[in-house]
């Protein structure tokens, strides 16, 4: 699953504004105020009908606050989003300044979500019904993706996983580190069960495997994150005289911690959500 087009409509300081976006990698550059969150923050709010057909994952909705409010301090009828996939899926989402007949009747007709909800149920289905299916993985950094949480101790950390799990918070613009470290301790303790079994260290889990593959691909230097005592994870940083240093993540620089933690958090999220591929790493998505 990948966006093609998103269409915004009276939502924040945009009357309007219709954007395509690139297969691989969109960038966008404009001042301050021009409006890029706002774009980020539709296409966001737009994927959360994802989630929401999810069981117990909550997506986003579009809020009071996201109506446009004109210079005379009025606003228009509606908000609307429109999202349409490479695969053609077309949905939107409408928020109406109130109930009335009156404004009712100046809101174009919509798409709805149906779209959307019958591509998602089709996965759920899939899901029950133990067929392999692709899983996309849909998540949002916001400004805020320096500042996480390190969990202190492992006490409380859930255990049991479901595929739909990695898509938990996964818009709300921020790093959820904790959600990464409770899931990365769970593949853990199973990769060291099945060590103890074969009795052999060479034994290793696709999930872990594909976490430890994206922090070498995007950092070489770094390598081998693993579970650290009390919690947390530790990391190794090869040194230009050859040494090695292990360090906590919490160690580390701001740019190197936040870049590792984004990749850590994307990987797991991919490995989460299809442990059938023999490369999660080549799940489809948006980020």
């Amino acid at each position: 699953m990948k966006i093609k087009r998103l269409a915004l409509y009276h939502f924040r300081r945009v009357t309007h504004i219709d954007m395509s976006f690139h297969e691989q990698l969109t960038v966008l550059v404009a001042k301050n105020g021009a409006g890029k969150t706002s774009i980020l923050d539709g296409l966001a709010i737009a994927l959360g009908a994802v989630l929401t057909r999810l069981p117990g994952i909550s997506g986003l909705n579009p809020k009071d606050t996201d109506l446009q409010v004109f210079p005379d301090g009025s606003k228009p009828a509606y908000l609307r989003i429109e999202c349409e996939t490479t695969a053609g899926i077309q949905w939107d989402k409408t928020e109406k300044r109130d109930q009335t007949l009156k404004t009712a009747k100046q809101i174009p007709a919509a798409k709805g979500v149906k779209p959307i909800y019958d591509f998602v149920d089709s996965l759920v289905d899939h899901y029950n019904e133990g067929k392999e299916f692709e899983l996309p993985v849909l998540i949002y950094y916001g400004t805020g993706r320096g500042v996480f949480e390190i969990p202190q101790r492992k006490r409380g950390f859930k255990k049991v996983f479901t595929r739909f799990d990695a898509l938990r918070g996964s818009l709300e613009s921020r790093n959820n580190f904790k959600s990464f470290v409770e899931y990365f301790y769970a593949l853990e303790d199973i990769e060291n069960k099945a060590q103890k079994e074969a009795r052999s260290f060479d034994v290793t889990i696709p999930e872990l495997e594909a976490i430890r593959k994206a922090v070498t691909i995007m950092m070489p230097g770094f390598s081998n994150p693993r579970g650290s005592q009390p919690a947390g994870i530790a990391i190794d940083w090869a040194q230009q005289d050859g040494s090695v240093k292990t360090l906590k993540i919490e160690q580390l620089s701001d740019g190197y911690r936040t870049t590792l933690a984004m990749i850590m958090d994307i990987a797991s999220r991919m490995a989460e959500a299809n442990p059938w591929m023999p490369d999660p790493l080549k799940t489809a998505g948006v980020v």
